[in-house]
């Protein structure tokens, strides 16, 4: 019987639900009267409308994996559409782009191996393009999937460079399944894992490796944000939002881009940087409703976690009108005074977006995306 690991409705970031298959395998061209195979495993791959999810995933990130245009030999599992569409069901999410690009290429190399496998042999160990294997169990299906430790395949084509074998589920590196299944289903999942928040993860990692080096005085981010049981609510800036901090244009290329973010991470310690996040995390849930003048949210958190900060909030759009969201504005040091109107310039971020509009909810919290940084130094 095969077993799911995850509840579904906490699934995230690669991790489908498992279904049995029926495991086949073919060798076109080897075997008597059968045809020589006349394409190659990339058109294979494009001639085949239930391979078209893939087909696009690998265009998107073709520099990073395997040429299967040419004359190289390659193994090739491809998940068939199905299987990406159970995981934007189990994500409830329309567009799997929006997953961290390292993680989806990651995920994706998993998928090549070197040299053409025209038979999967039980308790074999294939060595794949990610650099981890997968691994073939006594019954022959694949032992290294994720949430799924018995990954059957639907059938097999042979190409003139390789072979395909065709996956109802995405395999998912033992690595980084291990790193992301206490993160599924909660808050941490989006922040660490989500496109759109990749630099707040960066400066989570190192705030984390701030607090792994004290000897267990200092609970790591990723920990609290990923607990059972607390109520948390992140106040959220996107990777636009450090961008601008950063000093980033729209002139800028990768290379100019990706070192300007460095610069602004190198601006603070990890000691600094907890601090600042911390700032971000209010360790109660809040809803639209609570976020009205004069209303002040618990924030940062130690060890044992009693709370040792607040944010202020001021949701007067006659008196400040919206600027780059919805007008509710959060004053995160106490250098605003509500009571006196020259001090509102000192507001630190806005509310661009409730977990009502977008949906980032998740069974320890919600997140709130802002136009703003949240220092509290």
């Amino acid at each position: 019987m095969k077993k799911n690991l995850i509840n579904p409705l906490k699934a995230l970031a690669m991790i489908v639900v498992a279904t049995g298959l029926v495991f086949t395998t073919g060798c076109g061209g080897d075997e008597e009267g059968e045809p020589e195979p006349t394409q190659t495993t990339l058109e294979i791959i494009a001639s085949n409308d239930d391979y078209s999810e893939f087909k696009t995933f690998y265009e998107l990130n073709s520099d990073l994996l395997p040429d299967i245009s040419g004359t190289t030999a390659y193994t090739v599992f491809v998940p068939n559409n199905n299987a990406f569409q159970k995981l934007k069901t189990t994500l409830v999410v329309d567009d799997l782009t929006a997953i961290k690009a390292e993680v989806i290429a990651s995920v994706l190399a998993f998928h090549f191996v070197s040299g053409t496998t025209t038979e999967l042999t039980a308790n074999s160990s294939l060595p794949t393009a990610q650099g981890e294997s997968i691994v073939v169990g006594a019954d022959g299906s694949i032992q290294t999937g994720g949430s799924d430790d018995m990954v059957e395949v639907l059938g097999s084509t042979r190409a003139t460079n390789g072979i395909v074998y065709e996956t109802e589920t995405i395999l998912i590196p033992p690595t980084i399944y291990a790193s992301i299944v206490t993160h599924l289903g909660k808050v941490s999942q989006t922040l660490l894992l989500g496109g759109d928040f990749s630099i707040l993860a960066r400066a989570i990692v190192k705030a984390d490796t701030y607090a792994a080096g004290t000897g267990g005085q200092v609970t790591p981010l990723s920990t609290y944000l990923s607990t059972d049981g607390i109520d948390v609510t992140i106040f959220a800036p996107t990777d636009a939002t450090f961008k601008s901090a950063a000093g980033v244009t729209a002139a800028d290329d990768a290379a100019t881009v990706e070192a300007k973010v460095q610069g602004f991470l190198d601006l603070y310690t990890g000691q600094q940087f907890y601090g600042i996040i911390a700032n971000h995390v209010v360790t109660e849930l809040v809803v639209d409703a609570d976020l009205v003048t004069g209303a002040t949210l618990p924030t940062r958190f130690t060890a044992d976690g009693q709370n040792f900060g607040s944010l202020t909030v001021f949701n007067n759009t006659s008196a400040i009108p919206a600027k780059n969201g919805i007008g509710v504005y959060l004053d995160a040091n106490g250098d605003v005074d509500l009571d006196d109107q020259t001090t509102y310039t000192n507001f630190d971020a806005e509310v661009v977006l409730s977990p009502t509009v977008t949906g980032l909810t998740a069974a320890n919290g919600s997140i709130y995306i802002i136009a703003g940084v949240l220092s509290p130094l």
